[in-house]
């Protein structure tokens, strides 16, 4: 009788592959003196934590330090959320602060501390927001998206964007929302 031939998980032939192109990213990180800001945009339930929480994953079990805070819409003060620009401008210094910390160097060791920062939501996040609040008429003055998007562009903190499409997630919005969750988007779970 011939031998059962197991035929190969292919998930297990995907994560091979992306264990070796993170010892190619790993070699590449070195030669440079900041970490990588990777900021994953989208609407609320797109998957943002989800993929945020496996990269991290891999990244780690690959030898990278990483630096993953909480989304900084989740942290403001409720009361802001009724000034659209003082809020955005809070999520977005919020990210500023996190792509500070992740690019501090200790006194004793000249290294960085941290080889990539994953952001749940941050500066193209608050950027794209005060774009809409401008189109639609809710901003007092152009001049306020301008400035502060131009600050936001700063070199000093330019991250790579990852964005989850909306036709995945609206999908889970409304899930979400008849299931009586609650988001930034609908407050109320309503």
């Amino acid at each position: 009788m011939p031998a059962l031939e197991i035929p190969k998980n292919p998930a297990e032939e995907q994560i091979a592959a992306l264990e070796g192109r993170c010892a190619a990213v790993k070699s590449i990180l070195e030669g440079f003196a900041s970490p990588w800001v990777v900021e994953f945009a989208g609407l609320p339930r797109a998957g943002k934590s989800g993929c945020i929480a496996s990269v991290e994953h891999l990244l780690r079990r690959n030898g990278f330090s990483v630096l993953t805070p909480f989304e900084g819409a989740g942290r403001a003060p409720e009361h802001l959320k009724d000034d659209l620009v003082a809020y955005n401008a809070w999520t977005a210094l919020y990210a500023i602060q996190q792509i500070l910390e992740g690019s501090s160097r200790s006194q004793k060791d000249s290294r960085r501390q941290y080889d990539v920062v994953l952001l749940d939501r941050g500066l193209f996040d608050a950027t794209a927001w005060l774009h809409l609040f401008e189109a639609r008429g809710q901003l007092e003055d152009a001049e306020h998206r301008e400035t502060f998007t131009d600050f936001l562009r700063l070199r000093k903190w330019l991250s790579l964007v990852c964005r989850s499409s909306s036709s995945s997630a609206l999908p889970r919005q409304r899930w979400n929302v008849s299931f009586g969750g609650r988001s930034a988007l609908n407050p109320g779970g309503s």
